[in-house]
This record gives structure tokens, sequence and C-alpha cells, in this order.
């Protein structure tokens, strides 16, 4: 299925995005972990939000994912630890999402979280 956007509902999508990355930050404890996550491959929905963030708390670091902590998933890690994936990856499973760590906390309390963000994708 092919899937059309305007430029109208990308805009009230950021505006959204920006809203619940807003008030789950407010919630996240000191040395809390945030797994960022959109359904979207819009920069704008993703990445963008995530350098919001950042450059509005410069308390908060931008834990990067291994490649080797996603095995199955060959080209989904950026060079940055940002995890990416798209139609072609797994064909008919997923429209392709965005993620994020992007706030630390231990490696193997959050592994779990992540690896099952990235097997069990729920754009079918």
């Amino acid at each position: 299925m092919l899937w059309h956007r305007s430029a109208n509902d990308i805009a009230g999508r950021v505006r959204l995005q920006r809203s619940l990355l807003s008030n789950a930050l407010r919630s996240l404890k000191p040395g809390g972990t945030l797994i960022y996550c959109v359904c979207s491959l819009e920069a704008a929905e993703g990445e963008d939000q995530v350098q919001w963030a950042l450059d509005a708390l410069p308390e908060l670091e931008l834990s990067p994912v291994r490649a080797d902590e996603l095995p199955g998933l060959p080209g989904a890690v950026s060079a940055k630890g940002l995890v990416r994936t798209h139609p072609a990856m797994r064909p008919g499973e997923s429209d392709g999402e965005w993620t994020a760590s992007s706030w630390r906390d231990s490696r193997e309390r959050v592994k779990p979280f992540l690896t099952h963000c990235a097997q069990n994708p729920h754009c079918r």
C-alpha cells in the first residue's frame, strides 16, 4: 500500500512529535533512559526532534546503538549509532522507522527494548 502525505500532514506530525518528546523528557528521571522511536522516515519527525532535545537540554547525552546489538538488520545502524529501518529491509513487514536511544543508562538494561523495537515493528 502506498501512503501519500501532504506538507500539512507532516507539519502536524512534527508538532505532535515535539509535544510527545517534550512530555517524555519532563518525566525522565536523572540517569534514566528514553528511547525515541517514530514510524516515519521524515527527518523532521526523527533526527531533527532529537537534535532539538539535545540542543535544548545540554545534560542529555546520545547513547549510540552498536550494529552488533541488532543482528539480522545489516545497514540499519548509522555511523552515529542511530537506527533507521526501511521497507526493503523486511519486505511486507514494515513501512520503515527511525529510532534513537537518546539518553544514557545501563546498556544491558536498554538493549532488550531496542531489540524488541527493531524485531517486532508495529507498522505492518
